[in-house]
Formats: structure tokens, C-alpha cells, sequence
């Protein structure tokens, strides 16, 4: 965010600041720790979504499964502004104030769940839909348009699934797709820019398909 960088960390740690205005010369500034870890942050019009954190910050017996900071009015000290916790999210992308998560997991089991949330509101982020088919979702990431969502399930044989998103009331799968000879493994992290979806698909190396 302007001339930070924020580090989160699945070790016994918060979230690092970092200071890289000079890109050679990146000085570590400050560490928000209220939490021990997470799985991955990303930031969102100044404000910062942290996710996997595994933490109950507020000391009433829930998991913190999405913690909202401020980094827009002092971005060297991250402010708490909320959270929401009703299930595990493992990583998430955003589309005009839309945050879809990936429920990988519930308790020590996968699970197959999907979420869309409300985040015009950082104070108050509202859960607009969840569905199911997306067994081990990993990670996801959303079209330029804002109407479809491409889903990596990380397990043996996972999948790329895309589901129209265009009305969060009526969810619908598209497609799938793996590599050939892709049933032993799975894929990571995806990105989408422009008609194309960007793949980290480990022994598969960089995949990348058209999605026009």
C-alpha cells in the first residue's frame, strides 16, 4: 500500500510494516501482533484483510477467520477495525467492494464452501452468499468484469473451477479444468489478468489459459 509492504506469516509472528520507499534499502518498521499468525493478507482500498489467522483476538472464544485493518490514515501503524469469524477462510480476492473467500478446511477436515461478503463496510463485513463444489478450495481470484470466479482446489486431482458470479443469488458452475495427467496434483495460487488465468500448479510449473 503507497510505498509499504505488508508481510504476514503462518510462523509465531504478526504482521511486519515495511518501509520500501527505497526498493535496495527496505527497512522493517513495525509489527502489528496482536495476532501469532496468518495465511495471507491483501489490501483493499487502504484497509488491510488478513486471513488463516487462527487467533481470537478479542478473547471471546471465537476464531478470528477475517481481521480488517486501517492502513490508510497511518500507514506504519495498522489500526483494528473489525473482524468476522463463522468459518475458516484460507484466501480470498475482491471486485467492487465484493471479498470472496475459500473455505478450505472446517476443523482438522477439508470442506467444499465458498463465500461472498459485503465489504463496502470494513466496520461491518456481511456474509451475502456461501456455496458449495469447491472441495479444498485453496485459493480464487475474480474476472476483470467482476462476473466469474476461478476457484484452485489444492488436493490430489484438483481442479480450476469457474462459477458465474454475475447474481450472488443464483451461483452456477461453468467449468473445470485440470493439466493432462494433472490426477495426482493440484494447483496453488491463480491470478487473472486480462483473458488470461495465471497458475502456480507445482510439478506443472506455470499454466496459463485463455479465459475469454
Amino acid at each position: 500500500y503507497n510505498n509499504y509492504m505488508y508481510i504476514g506469516t503462518e510462523g509465531e509472528q504478526g504482521i511486519q510494516v515495511v518501509d520500501i520507499n527505497n526498493p535496495n534499502n527496505p527497512i522493517l518498521i513495525n509489527e502489528w501482533n496482536l495476532i501469532s499468525r496468518s495465511h495471507n493478507i491483501m489490501e483493499y482500498d487502504g484497509y488491510l484483510y488478513i486471513i488463516g489467522s487462527y487467533n481470537d483476538i478479542n478473547g471471546d472464544g471465537d476464531v478470528s477467520d477475517i481481521i480488517v485493518l486501517d492502513v490508510s490514515t497511518d500507514p506504519e501503524n495498522p489500526e483494528y477495525v473489525s473482524e468476522w469469524s463463522g468459518h475458516y477462510i484460507h484466501d480470498v480476492c475482491m471486485h467492487e467492494n465484493i471479498l470472496y473467500g475459500c473455505g478450505i478446511q472446517d476443523g482438522q477436515s477439508y470442506d467444499d464452501k465458498m463465500f461472498a461478503f459485503d465489504i463496502s463496510d470494513p466496520t461491518n463485513i456481511v456474509e451475502l452468499a456461501m456455496w458449495e463444489g469447491a472441495y479444498a478450495a485453496h485459493a480464487c481470484w475474480v474476472s476483470e468484469d467482476g462476473n466469474t470466479v476461478f476457484v484452485a482446489t489444492e488436493i490430489a486431482g484438483g481442479h480450476i473451477k469457474s462459477y458465474d458470479v454475475s447474481n450472488l443469488n443464483n451461483i452456477n458452475l461453468l467449468d473445470t479444468w485440470m493439466p493432462e495427467n494433472g490426477n495426482d496434483w493440484s494447483p496453488h495460487n491463480i491470478f487473472v489478468k486480462g483473458d488470461y488465468l495465471y497458475i502456480s500448479h507445482y510439478v506443472f510449473g506455470l499454466q496459463i489459459l485463455d479465459i475469454s
